[in-house]
């Protein structure tokens, strides 16, 4: 009963978490972090020993919600990752949350619509990602970021092609995530990236209720009309379906940061703040991210399949309690290979249960 408890109380947060609005949540998040500082306390590291080169980048990410890495992933690393992914079976859709879960040829894939996405059993697999979304610099400063010890809840890796019509269940269109009570996204171009091959754009400073209502009375002042309410925005899922992104694209265009670069480029983005993968035009794109949280979620690894054994991940991670914590939900130091497939039919059994449980 222990367990069917557990889920219950995790449903139960779920639905309480989702009744708040998003512009509420970072407030308690910062109480959760605050009562974590004792539990934390064998997990952090020594103030001597905390990598601080992307700490002057924390008051542009608490300003605009994205900055921009000052280091890339290796040109011969990055070519590594994507003849590996190319070499993959794919599932239609960006994510395999909004996909049919059948895998495809990625050429199959290609010809049958506008997207084309990796589980992420295959990127656990996939050479230099686990242990490059664990590299110290970019761990240390979510910590800084977030204010606890971070998990490493999801990670994602998927293919845009050129279209016609912007498409993905609302991925191509500004939209906020709502995955954990405080959390943040790193992403990494696995392709160059330029205006015609689908750039991500975040709406700089619109990921609190204060900087999206300065935003909208900005735009009024000069004379935009701007039919969409501040609160609304964070508050109500539908609301994305509405004219919410054609708005934004119309008023907010210098506010919005269009991010391009060659692969390797590297951003971290508070993805509460309105933003989109831009649909390509002429150019694939080919973009993978790491969320960083403060536990299970909504949007958690756990939901699509339990953690794999450290044997069959590529990483070369020590096992220490500090690595063990961070990837507990993509990975277990200690596991035997197989053993989430103790669930009747494997991960796709866990990942339909927690689901339900979760409300999905």
């Amino acid at each position: 009963m222990l367990e069917a408890d557990q889920k219950l109380l995790a449903r139960a947060v779920a639905v309480a978490r989702n009744a708040i609005p998003a512009c509420d949540w970072a407030a308690i998040g910062s109480r959760i972090a605050a009562d974590r500082t004792n539990f934390e306390q064998r997990l952090r590291k020594p103030v001597h020993e905390i990598d601080t080169y992307l700490e002057p980048g924390l008051e542009t990410l608490t300003r605009d919600a994205v900055i921009l890495h000052p280091m890339t992933l290796e040109a011969a690393k990055v070519a590594e990752i994507r003849r590996h992914l190319e070499g993959q079976t794919v599932h239609k859709g960006y994510h395999v949350y909004w996909s049919d879960r059948q895998q495809c040829s990625l050429d199959d894939a290609r010809k049958a619509g506008p997207f084309a996405g990796y589980t992420m059993d295959q990127l656990m697999r996939t050479p230099h990602l686990v242990d490059f979304f664990n590299h110290p610099a970019i761990v240390d400063f979510a910590e800084m970021a977030l204010g606890c010890v971070p998990t490493l809840y999801s990670v994602n890796a998927w293919w845009s092609f050129p279209a016609t019509t912007p498409t993905g269940h609302g991925a191509q269109f500004f939209h906020r995530d709502n995955d954990d009570w405080r959390f943040i996204t790193l992403f990494l171009y696995l392709t160059d990236v330029d205006e015609d091959a689908g750039p991500h754009q975040l709406i700089k400073g619109s990921y609190t209720l204060d900087g999206m209502t300065a935003l909208i009375d900005a735009a009024k002042a000069r004379g935009e009309d701007v039919p969409i309410d501040a609160l609304a925005s964070f508050s109500d899922r539908n609301y994305f379906t509405g004219t919410f992104s054609s708005t934004c694209e119309r008023v907010f265009k210098a506010e919005t940061a269009n991010i391009v670069g060659p692969a390797g480029t590297i951003f971290m983005a508070n993805t509460v703040a309105a933003h989109r993968g831009l649909m390509p035009t002429r150019k694939p794109r080919l973009v993978a991210w790491a969320r960083y949280g403060m536990g299970p979620n909504t949007n958690s690894a756990d939901i699509e399949q339990g953690p794999l054994a450290s044997a069959q991940v590529r990483t070369t991670l020590r096992d220490t309690p500090r690595n063990r914590y961070i990837n507990r939900l993509l990975f277990e130091f200690d596991r035997r290979p197989g053993l989430h497939q103790d669930f009747p039919d494997g991960p796709s059994r866990l990942s339909r249960v927690v689901a339900s449980l979760r409300g999905r």
